[in-house]
C-alpha cells in the first residue's frame, strides 16, 4: 500500500466519502488538539505580566507622591526654623540670648514645631560676623535651618536645608 499524506478535509469538499472522512476528521482533530491551550496559556501569562507591571508602577507612583508631600512639609519646617532664627536675631535692642551667643561664636539650637510639622527635627545654626560699615559696627548673621524626618538611607528619609543672611 502506497504511503499517503493525510490532509484535513471537510465533507463539503469531498461528498460521497463519508467513511474515509470520518476517519480523517478524527486524525485531523488529534493533530490540532492543544493549539487553543497553548494560545490560552500565552494570553494568560501576558495579561498577568501586564497586571503585575501596572501594580508595580502604581505603587511607585504612590510612593513618589508621598515623598513629594513630605519634601514640601520638610521645606516648610526648615522655613519655620529660618523665621525663628530671624526673629531671635531682630528681637530687642541686642537681640535674644540666642542672637548674642551667635554673635560671639557659632550657635546651634534645636526647635520643636507643632501639629503637622512636629514629626520633623529642626536644627537652627547661626554664625555671626562683626564688620565695620560707614563707621558703624554691624553684625551679620548667617542662619542655616535644617529639617529632616526619618533615618538616613531609609525609604522615607526627607531633608531640606535653607540659609538666610541678615544684618543688624
Amino acid at each position: 500500500m502506497p504511503r499517503m499524506s493525510i490532509t484535513c478535509l471537510n465533507s463539503e469538499q469531498r461528498p460521497g466519502r463519508n467513511i474515509v472522512l470520518r476517519h480523517m476528521s478524527s486524525v485531523c482533530r488529534k493533530q490540532q488538539a492543544g493549539f487553543a491551550l497553548v494560545s490560552g496559556v500565552f494570553i494568560l501569562v501576558t495579561l498577568a505580566t501586564l497586571g503585575a507591571f501596572m501594580v508595580k508602577i502604581s505603587g511607585m507612583q504612590q510612593t513618589s507622591s508621598a515623598l513629594d508631600v513630605l519634601g514640601t512639609r520638610a521645606y516648610h519646617a526648615a522655613r519655620s526654623g529660618i523665621e525663628w532664627g530671624a526673629y531671635q536675631v531682630t528681637t530687642g535692642t541686642n537681640g535674644s540670648p540666642f542672637a548674642q551667643a551667635c554673635a560671639a561664636a557659632q550657635q546651634s539650637q534645636a526647635i520643636t514645631l507643632a501639629e503637622t510639622l512636629a514629626e520633623f527635627t529642626v536644627t537652627v545654626n547661626c554664625e555671626g560676623f562683626v564688620d565695620q560699615e560707614g563707621g558703624k559696627t554691624v553684625t551679620i548673621y548667617q542662619i542655616t535651618s535644617t529639617a529632616h524626618r526619618g533615618t538616613i538611607n531609609s525609604a522615607h528619609y526627607v531633608e531640606r536645608q535653607l540659609q538666610a543672611t541678615m544684618a543688624r
